[in-house]
């Protein structure tokens, strides 16, 4: 019962805070595209600079997307859709402004955003405007 109110509060949060994102696999990892609908968060990443022991704080995009994420790949004349794991070189493209996947600090490109496993939260950094 409790995990069906997280889950349509999810839904809602979706409705009145998400946006149309178009998600593209890089060909790397075997090619697709597909429009979704993710809430745009933001992550503070702290980074130890080795060389002279100071850190500094690195802002990230996130991009919160129900699960699993599927992009649709031409097989032939087909358009099949598959499930995929985000992995560095993905794109990411939101208000005119394109987004990489790329890892965290613990070297994951995404995490779970909630406890019951139905939303990911991609970590990204802007590419390109």
């Amino acid at each position: 019962m409790f995990s069906d109110a997280v889950q349509n509060l999810g839904v809602t949060t979706a409705i009145t805070h998400g946006s149309t994102v178009t998600y593209t696999r890089s060909t790397a990892n075997g090619g697709g595209a597909a429009g979704l609908v993710a809430v745009i968060g933001q992550s503070s990443v702290g980074v130890e600079n080795y060389n002279d022991g100071q850190s500094m704080t690195v802002n990230q995009v996130d991009f919160i997307f129900d699960a699993p994420i599927s992009v649709g790949v031409m097989e032939g004349i087909t358009l099949v859709y598959h499930e995929i794991e985000p992995k560095r070189g993905d794109k990411i493209a939101f208000n005119g402004d394109v987004y990489g996947v790329l890892p965290s600090v613990d070297k994951k490109c995404w995490r779970w955003s909630d406890n019951y496993h139905n939303k990911i939260r991609v970590h990204t950094k802007q590419v390109s405007e």
